[in-house]
């Protein structure tokens, strides 16, 4: 049994409204479909693809995800960014260019949520899909890294950091350090991102947080990288 620590600033409750469309799409896509999506409501609506007037990438936890779930495109929307969902679904036409293919995007299933963060006594376990981890620096250290244990400990590292991104991207301060324990590492293989083959990781792991499932950590966070599921 999970037992919060019982402080008030402890907790924070997180919205989340996760929305399902009725159409099949394949991996490579999905940036597609988040083009499309940032083009129907306008680039003024930077939360929606990240990016400044000027071209520059805005550095920050997104508050706004696209995901493939069942290989049916999903936007998540967490915290504040709740509040963009009208900026498409108020739009009279949801029609959308994919590609070389125009869809008229129907809804398959929505939910809105509220996921109270928390710290934990009992240490919940996660599992973490395609997960980004290492820029080019971690990576040379990875690489040059023969001990297996050494290796984990610098993901468990790198790990903390992407979930303390995590609580400040949504505004919550735990008042505890996050404590991160890696169970098993499932598979390590390169994926491209940005047109660049990097290093994933599937893997299991502990962390004395409570943390709603779909949530992104790492690179890629905005297209599919990094999905987090409660196990």
């Amino acid at each position: 049994m999970l037992v919060m620590q019982q402080t008030e600033e402890n907790t924070k409750v997180l919205r989340l409204l996760r929305i399902v469309f009725d159409l099949q799409l394949q991996p490579w896509e999905l940036g597609k479909f988040r083009g499309a999506i940032s083009d129907k409501v306008g680039l003024e609506h930077d939360w929606y693809h990240n990016h400044q007037v000027d071209g520059g990438v805005l550095h920050r936890y997104p508050l706004i995800q696209y995901k493939l779930h069942r290989q049916q495109p999903m936007l998540l929307y967490l915290g504040s960014g709740v509040e963009e969902a009208k900026h498409f679904f108020d739009k009279p036409d949801w029609t959308l260019r994919i590609g070389n293919q125009v869809h008229d995007m129907r809804i398959q299933n929505m939910e809105l949520e509220q996921h109270r963060l928390m710290t934990l006594e009992d240490k919940a376990t996660y599992r973490l899909h395609n997960w980004i981890a290492l820029n080019p620096q971690n990576f040379e250290r990875y690489q040059e890294t023969e001990s297996l244990g050494q290796r984990i400990l610098l993901l468990e590292h790198i790990l903390k950091g992407h979930l303390w991104g995590f609580c400040e991207g949504v505004d919550w301060q735990p008042e505890v350090d996050i404590e991160v324990s890696i169970l098993n590492v499932f598979s390590d293989k390169y994926v491209s991102y940005r047109g660049v083959k990097v290093l994933s990781f599937k893997l299991d792991f502990k962390c004395n947080l409570s943390l709603p499932d779909f949530v992104a950590l790492g690179k890629g966070t905005t297209v599919g990288f990094g999905v987090l599921r409660r196990q």
